[in-house]
């Protein structure tokens, strides 16, 4: 992801390239992708199947062998089955997330790291990844 051109251009809220080198005691730039995956399970040929989707943030800045771990994904939805839903029936559970996801990038928010002395603003640019098969 580091190396595709949207994380080299994309612009912060004040214009400026968001990815710029800076002074990481007082303020941290979080590249992270949303994505959707479906998994199902079929119980025999002739009975019914039922999809389940997981719906969760990666933290971009990590290296490659952490940002897939399971215990640094975030789950933030499970949209149910039985099938997947249609795409305005997605586009309302993204609308519970978007709100705060646009205040993140806007304004950012102050964490207190308990190694750190002084407060830190985190901004997070998010780029959502949907695929379907």
């Amino acid at each position: 992801m580091q190396d595709s051109e949207v994380w080299k251009t994309i612009k912060g809220p004040d214009g400026k390239s968001f990815f710029l080198e800076g002074d990481c005691d007082k303020e941290i730039q979080l590249g992270t992708t949303i994505s959707l995956d479906w998994f199902g399970r079929k119980t025999s040929s002739y009975g019914p199947s039922h999809l389940s989707g997981a719906m969760s943030f990666t933290i971009q800045n990590f290296e490659n062998v952490l940002k897939y771990r399971a215990d640094h994904l975030i789950l933030c939805s499970m949209p149910p089955g039985p099938t997947e839903p249609m795409s305005e029936q997605l586009q309302a559970y993204l609308k519970l997330i978007v709100d705060d996801l646009i205040m993140l990038y806007d304004e950012g928010i102050i964490i207190k790291p308990p190694e750190h002395p002084d407060v830190i603003l985190t901004i997070i640019a998010t780029i959502f990844l949907f695929g379907h098969r």
